[in-house]
């Protein structure tokens, strides 16, 4: 159990949101927190990658191409 108290602007709007949607305030928090959890996901990636290529000592890769290794950037 996690007990979160926002912000009262950011909780206005929240309620605002679930009422307009008849959906659950809990359903917008779980949406947010995933999509946060996964994009942080993909920085710790493409950090660790980064990282990777640094000590390997080869200059070739840049960093946007480090991000689209991780799938934080899309491929022309």
């Amino acid at each position: 159990m996690i007990t979160f108290r926002p912000p009262e602007d950011m909780e206005k709007e929240l309620n605002r949101l679930s009422k307009e949607t008849h959906r659950p305030k809990s359903y917008y928090l779980r949406e947010a927190l995933g999509e946060y959890l996964e994009k942080q996901r993909k920085i710790q990636k493409a950090v660790s990658l980064y990282e990777e290529h640094l000590k390997s000592g080869d200059q070739g890769v840049s960093w946007e191409d480090v991000q689209k290794k991780a799938g934080l950037l899309e491929d022309d």
